[in-house]
């Protein structure tokens, strides 16, 4: 069986956000599996998401301080959280 990224050639490479978008793609059709987490795939594209991460702009520079945040964020859960990081949420 041909994959869509078989089906769709390109010249180029997917930068940082589209490879980390593919991740999450393998994610949502892994996940109607019980044992997703679990493979050998998942492992692999867990780590290709963790060198990914490493390679977005700024983030070997960006300091560890303010950890953990307050516990109002964290009660926001993850979206919550990431929306105040990233600045489309105030708090």
């Amino acid at each position: 069986m041909r994959t869509a990224l078989a089906r769709a050639p390109t010249s180029r490479r997917p930068n940082v956000v589209e490879g980390l978008k593919l991740c999450d793609g393998f994610d949502a059709r892994a996940c109607e599996s019980p044992d997703c987490r679990d493979t050998k795939a998942a492992r692999l594209v867990e780590r290709i998401r963790s060198a990914l991460i490493h390679c977005l702009p700024g983030y070997e520079t960006a300091p560890w301080s303010d950890w953990p945040p307050s516990p109002e964020i964290l009660e926001r859960g993850a979206d919550g959280f990431a929306a105040v990081i990233s600045g489309r949420d105030d708090g």
